[in-house]
Parts: structure tokens; sequence; C-alpha cells
């Protein structure tokens, strides 16, 4: 009999190996995918990282470019004077220097918190004096 045993197990040995090769088969596929999404998540977060990476360059080719407008535009800006080195330039008194600001004789910018102070172009100070200067002196 222990024989005969022998070879009735021998068919079920062979299905419960068949059984479990295809077990490790299944779980070799599942490990496969999980391999598959662990790579798509890499390359999500590397995306990320990159999307991060041009917004930053994006952000800092438009820095960049403000300043480089700000350059041009300090280039060609005139430095504004205060009152008291218009009144100088043009050699008239506080009292003179605010009648000419209030009837528009005199052009003026307000700069500043709240725009308080009150400030002068060197080139208006100047068209003042040439218009008050007889041609040939």
């Amino acid at each position: 009999m222990p024989e005969s045993s022998g070879f009735a197990s021998a068919p079920r040995q062979k299905s419960a190996a068949a059984a479990l090769v295809g077990e490790l088969k299944r779980q070799l596929d599942v490990l496969d995918q999980i391999n598959g999404l662990i790579a798509i998540h890499e390359r999500i977060e590397h995306l990320k990282d990159v999307e991060v990476a041009l917004a930053a360059a994006q952000e800092a080719r438009q820095v960049e470019a403000d300043v480089l407008r700000l350059m041009l535009a300090l280039r060609h800006a005139e430095y504004l004077i205060d009152e008291k080195e218009a009144m100088r330039r043009l050699k008239v008194s506080e009292s003179t220097i605010k009648r000419m600001r209030a009837d528009g004789s005199l052009p003026f910018v307000r700069v500043g918190v709240g725009e308080k102070l009150v400030r002068y172009r060197p080139s208006d100070i100047a068209a003042i004096i040439g218009r008050s200067t007889p041609t040939g002196q």
C-alpha cells in the first residue's frame, strides 16, 4: 500500500506544484504592475520638479526683463530736484516759486508716500531760464 499511495499522491503533488507556480506567476505580475506604478510615480515627481524649475526660470526671466526695462528707463530719466534747488537755479524766492507752481508756469511732480513731496524736472527749469534770458546774452 505505501507504494500505491506514492503513485496516487504524485498527480496531486504535480497539481499542487502547478497551482503554486500559477500563484507565483500572478504574484510576479502584481509585482511588475507595482513596479510599473512606482516608475510612473517617479516620472510624475520628476515632471513636477521640472515644472517647478521651469516656473522659477520663467519668473527669473520676467524679473530680468523688469530690471532691464527699469535700467533703460533710468538711462533716459531725468533726476528730479527739490524746491530749494529749483529756487536757486531760477533765482527766485519761495513765494515766487509757489506762485509759479500755482499758476501753472512751473511744472512739477508730487512724489513720495502720499505724494506730499514736490519735485521739479531740471529740463523744465532750464526751459524757463531759457525763455527769460534775452537772445544774445
